[in-house]
């Protein structure tokens, strides 16, 4: 039974720093069951880089549980759109055939790939492509998925994506001729030229309620240093059970802040409640509950004053017993 394409996915982040640098994982796994011994021999991968939305080129080689995986003969190939066809990156020569292919096999492993932008026009002139060749001879159902991670890209001011496909080299045979190719996965990762955040100094997310409980929090935008931003604005909604007290803005150069606060303070916080509240089984007597605090401010001043005069005791009896052994000494050396 012929051996089925492997499952060739990439994962990168949606979003990462404008002029950062981020990872992303190609993955690699013969999803026939473990039990059906459909292995495929020589598996391969090939990425590609778009032109545009990088910052530098991607570093070639990938990190495989600190196995480093280097490109096919270390090269590196560009589409040339005037030509419709690959071009070596370093010699220039125009690349036919794929590089891993057999001398000797045919047909031949589809080139150029049927690989698109988004726009559907075709590869970008200046696309980048690579080969890898996995360190196996063959890939098995029962090998657990590898995961090849490249480190170091950086972007520029537009989105990346990136294009992978997969395969095997001979097919379901050590010697065969027929290779067979995956389809192609893609994935965007779109710049961020500025972060946000929002941070409150409440221990563990909670606090009491009322005036001798106030909370700060605290509103940070972390923007890139080669980014103009103007008219940025930042919205902070606060709920009805918060009030709003007052507000301290930082001293930058060249920044203007303008805050649009409430011009003056509300004695309660507004909007709508929730939830019900039934009083009827409940026995509450104000009166009852005034004449039980009083009771237990009496008890809390007598109790301080039991205190002050036990301390004024106690120092009487320091003093007294001093001034006992004054005058015990005194007749002594008399």
């Amino acid at each position: 039974m012929p051996v089925s394409p492997p499952t060739v996915s990439l994962f990168a982040p949606s979003e990462a720093k404008y002029h950062g640098t981020f990872d992303f994982t190609v993955s690699f796994d013969n999803p026939e069951p473990d039990a059906s011994g459909n292995v495929g021999y020589g598996p391969f991968f090939d990425l590609l880089i778009p032109p545009d939305g990088l910052d530098g080129s991607v570093p070639e080689n990938g990190d495989y549980i600190g196995l480093t995986i280097k490109p096919y003969e270390g090269k590196t190939y560009r589409w040339s759109a005037a030509t419709e066809s690959w071009v070596d990156n370093s010699s220039g020569a125009v690349q036919i055939t794929h590089p891993l292919l057999r001398p000797d096999s045919e047909p031949t492993i589809p080139d150029p790939y049927p690989l698109s932008v988004p726009d559907g026009t075709g590869l970008a002139d200046g696309t980048l492509w690579r080969a890898y060749q996995l360190p196996f001879g063959s890939f098995t159902p029962e090998q657990p998925e590898m995961e090849i991670t490249f480190k170091g890209v950086t972007l520029d001011d537009t989105s990346a994506e990136l294009q992978v496909r997969g395969g095997y080299i001979f097919g379901d045979s050590p010697t065969g001729s027929t290779p067979v190719v995956s389809g192609v996965d893609s994935t965007t990762t779109e710049p961020r030229i500025y972060s946000f955040s929002k941070s409150s100094n409440a221990k563990e997310g909670e606090t009491a309620t009322g005036k001798n409980f106030p909370v700060e929090y605290t509103l940070s935008v972390s923007i890139d240093p080669d980014v103009a931003i103007k008219g940025l604005v930042i919205e902070d909604i606060l709920p009805a059970e918060f009030q709003f007290l007052s507000y301290t803005l930082p001293s930058l150069s060249g920044v203007t802040i303008t805050p649009n606060v409430p011009a003056a303070l509300t004695t309660g916080a507004g909007g709508d409640s929730s939830g019900t509240v039934d009083l009827a089984d409940v026995d509450f007597d104000d009166s009852a509950m005034m004449q039980r605090r009083k009771r237990c401010n009496l008890q809390l001043m007598l109790m301080q004053m039991l205190r002050v005069r036990r301390s004024i005791s106690n120092t009487r009896f320091m003093f007294q017993k001093r001034m006992t052994g004054i005058v015990q000494k005194s007749q002594t050396r008399s």
